[in-house]
């Protein structure tokens, strides 16, 4: 690590997500995605796996046709995401969280899913669909702590920007570009200093090990006397 310090330029050594919030764009929009692949949240059924709705009421009969394709298959929450496309526009189904929690760290934890199952396809254009009750500046901010890699601090490595979105879409939300902008300097200090991602997950990938903490039903996190 001394030694990378001494030849190279500290900025080379950062996370690629820390280069890639400087240059991502992020709008709002009110007209349903079209073209643009796109994140809708599933809202499993508490008492039944295998029923479940789409959590996009604002998609209208898009959203009825994807919850129908999704039946079609077989689908259920419990299989993980699920890639669908409907009249030429790609889509996610990512289910939410049934862990009882704030609906901020719910919201969170649909951003964590979305980064996990999309964050290899190599999408330019994005469009998040909040589902009800959660802000999308929640969901924002965990599909940013989703696509955080431990790889960065390590010295020199070819950096591929083309593997994160060049434009972020949250539909359906009347978010302010401070906000928006107050949001994307978050996430540049938090990628700058990681802090332990709370994730209602077991087994959450998202970072090592011995910085995970998980959410119980309470919706405490649990710690380990030392």
């Amino acid at each position: 690590m001394r030694h990378a310090l001494n030849n190279t330029a500290w900025k080379s050594l950062l996370p690629d997500v820390c280069d890639w919030l400087e240059t991502v764009k992020v709008n709002t929009s009110t007209a349903a995605p079209v073209g643009v692949h796109s994140v809708v949240g599933v809202k499993p059924n508490e008492e039944n796996k295998d029923q479940f709705s789409v959590d996009a009421t604002k998609l209208g009969e898009v959203g009825k046709k994807l919850e129908s394709a999704a039946r079609a298959l077989g689908w259920r929450p419990g299989a993980g995401p699920l890639h669908l496309t409907e009249a030429g526009t790609n889509y996610t189904l990512v289910p939410r969280s049934g862990v009882r929690a704030h609906a901020r760290q719910v919201a969170r934890q649909l951003g964590l899913d979305a980064a996990k199952a999309t964050k290899d396809l190599k999408i330019s254009q994005l469009c998040l669909c909040p589902g009800e009750g959660m802000a999308a500046l929640e969901v924002l901010d965990g599909y940013i702590s989703g696509l955080y890699q431990t790889v960065g601090f390590k010295g020199n490595r070819k950096k591929d920007q083309a593997a994160f979105p060049s434009t972020i879409t949250l539909y359906g939300e009347s978010v302010s570009a401070d906000q928006i902008a107050e949001q994307l300097e978050l996430a540049k200090a938090q990628a700058l200093a990681p802090q332990p991602i709370i994730s209602l997950r077991k087994n959450s990938p998202t970072l090592p090990k011995k910085w995970r903490r998980r959410v119980g039903s309470n919706a405490k996190s649990s710690t380990k006397k030392r």
